[in-house]
């Protein structure tokens, strides 16, 4: 049978051969004779002369800006990620993501040379990788940066992304549990389970584009200060040291009674899929301490979209979950049995029996889940390596919790009930035409 696949906040990169052609965009390494430092000891490429971000080490290829306007268009299309002794990621357990991306460690976010006066701060949206995701409105988005000097001129561009590193993690709804060859649990000499989510910050820069065209629909947000942006480069280090894991869905238990939901200012619709033997229940996008009104949060989701939330917050005082066309949240409803156990409980419950190792689209399990402590309710990091010591022992419930950004909202009628007594016939029938789509084999 066919699983569905949710690969959130994943970036493919079959674009850049497009871009090349298409745009016909200068990428590096550049062919023009490159840029020697004052230093005498380094050359860059040539295109990265006053691009507003610092490349020689002795800073000389952003002073003089003013009189240099030879600026050419480029895309820088290679990824450089963030990572600190606290947050290697590793070379075995990721290797999927080590030889299909290719990404280069560094230490720091890229700092403005002398010639940045101002800053634009942008939201990025690109097409979500999944087709069936982006015909439905799902995105894969970024934060960009573009660096001005004291006319106005563009001298660079600065994209950045937060996503998984795992090659499974975006397609589960639950953190895969890492398995040895046997399928056994994988625990270290500390007694630690061992999941297979770990996600990154990277950041790739251009000129005149956003990655060569990858990101299609962006909005300006606001102008930021040199200062401001340097206070937010080093925000995005600190973030990343503090947000290692990459979870799709979030977990939120003791729902209120329906009489209460169904009276919620953001409360959109219920909608039962028959196929499924789950519950959809809709609302307009919420803050993150709004759904506390639903029910008892034990995780929020943590994508790339919890990651342009709090770097916006920070940046300019915007919270883009209920702004500039909001955010869309998921969540799966659980019934908690033991909050913060010891990672040892999950082999006790394989042994069991007891213990389900997925829940899909079409798998929903009446075994007990195995959630990692990685977060507390207000979404602050907790643990954060691939081994953990406590644990989520919980029961899934077949309700969905889903907070759509405004242009799901617009496209959905406000009713009560969505394919249950009929108040809504038209969404009934797209719901049907939509699960056929999700599982063509079962009809």
């Amino acid at each position: 049978m066919m699983t569905f696949q949710m690969q959130l906040c994943r970036v493919i990169l079959g674009h850049i051969a497009l871009v090349n052609i298409v745009l016909g965009l200068r990428v590096w390494p550049y062919e023009a004779e490159p840029y020697s430092c004052a230093d005498g000891l380094h050359r860059i490429s040539a295109e990265l002369r006053c691009d507003g971000t610092h490349d020689c080490k002795d800073g000389s290829d952003e002073v003089g800006c003013n009189d240099f306007k030879d600026r050419p268009s480029y895309t820088h299309l290679e990824f450089k990620m963030l990572e600190r002794n606290s947050s290697r990621l590793d070379k075995k357990l990721y290797s999927w993501f080590w030889e299909t991306y290719k990404p280069i460690p560094v230490e720091n976010a890229p700092t403005p040379g002398d010639s940045v006066h101002s800053v634009e701060l942008w939201k990025l949206t690109a097409p979500h990788s999944n087709a069936m995701l982006a015909l439905q409105g799902w995105k894969h988005e970024g934060i960009g940066f573009l660096l001005k000097d004291a006319e106005g001129l563009e001298l660079g561009r600065v994209a950045y992304q937060y996503w998984s590193a795992s090659k499974t993690a975006p397609s589960e709804r639950l953190p895969p549990i890492l398995l040895d060859a046997n399928g056994n649990l994988t625990y270290d000499e500390k007694g630690r389970l061992g999941f297979n989510s770990r996600a990154v910050v990277t950041y790739s820069r251009s000129r005149d584009n956003w990655e060569g065209g990858y990101w299609k629909d962006n909005t300006l947000l606001t102008s930021l200060s040199k200062e401001k942006y340097k206070d937010v480069a080093s925000y995005i280090e600190q973030w990343h040291e503090a947000n290692q894991q990459f979870i799709p869905f979030g977990f939120i238990y003791d729902l209120k009674s329906w009489a209460d939901i169904s009276h919620h200012p953001k409360f959109m619709h219920r909608m039962w899929i028959p196929d499924a033997n789950r519950l959809n229940v809709c609302f307009r996008a919420m803050t993150k301490h709004g759904w506390q009104e639903v029910g008892t949060v034990l995780q929020h989701p943590h994508g790339c979209l919890g990651f342009n939330i709090d770097v916006v917050q920070m940046a300019a005082g915007i919270d883009l979950s209920t702004e500039h066309g909001a955010t869309f949240s998921h969540f799966r409803a659980v019934k908690p049995v033991e909050l913060f156990a010891s990672a040892s409980r999950a082999q006790e419950l394989m042994q069991q029996g007891k213990l389900a190792m997925k829940w899909g689209q079409d798998d929903d399990s009446d075994g007990l889940i195995v959630v990692p402590a990685w977060f507390d309710a207000d979404g602050k990091p907790l643990e954060q390596g691939d081994f953990v010591e406590k644990v989520h022992i919980v029961k899934p419930r077949r309700i969905e919790i889903n907070g759509n950004d405004d242009a799901g909202a617009a496209s959905m009628p406000v009713c009560k009930v969505w394919g249950v007594d009929g108040d809504c016939p038209e969404l009934t029938e797209l719901s049907k035409v939509l699960w056929k789509q999700f599982h063509p084999e079962q009809h």
